[in-house]
């Protein structure tokens, strides 16, 4: 979570921020389906953002969703007892979306002046990459290729096995081309 003033101008001043890793897509990437205590895992942090939001006065919130809610069958369930419990109306977001909120954030936080740049994101479910000219994205490209799916579709062992890095290497090639 974000917590930020916004100004007249279209800036921002970003007065908080709050992290926590829900996980909801274990096992989703695999079955297609959120998990119940992943689902329930997340609706009791949206409630504890909620309170902070509140908490700190904030006006109006935002919740966006990505990868796992855009491919789980059961997504639209889940988005309903959101709303229901919390008043929360998730808007779920697209690859590129993601990418470009990515690229606007980047942009925020780091000085890309007039320089070209390569910026990757690897979240759970996905990877974006970015490529940016000019202060602005020229392309944008999400895939399935998250930190989480990666671990469900390709467990390895401890420590891991060569036919085990190699499986995964090719498929991320594969995936890349």
């Amino acid at each position: 979570a974000i917590f930020a003033e916004l100004h007249s101008r279209g800036d921002f001043k970003v007065i908080g921020k709050e992290k926590e890793m829900v996980r909801l897509g274990d096992g989703a990437m695999i079955t297609g389906r959120l998990s119940v205590s992943a689902m329930e895992t997340t609706l009791n942090v949206l409630k504890r953002f909620l309170y902070l939001a509140k908490h700190r006065k904030m006006m109006h919130v935002l919740a966006t969703a990505t990868s796992a809610i855009r491919e789980s069958t059961n997504a639209g369930k889940f988005l309903d007892r959101v709303r229901k419990t919390t008043g929360l109306k998730v808007h779920v977001i697209t690859g590129h979306e993601e990418g470009r909120l990515i690229f606007k954030a980047v942009k925020h936080a780091v000085e890309l002046a007039e320089r070209n740049a390569i910026i990757v994101d690897i979240g759970g479910g996905s990877t974006e990459i970015i490529a940016s000219g000019q202060c602005a994205p020229l392309w944008i490209e999400s895939l399935r290729l998250g930190a989480n799916r990666l671990s469900q579709m390709f467990p390895l062992s401890d420590p891991p096995k060569k036919n085990e890095i190699t499986r995964l290497e090719n498929h991320i090639d594969k995936t890349l081309k």
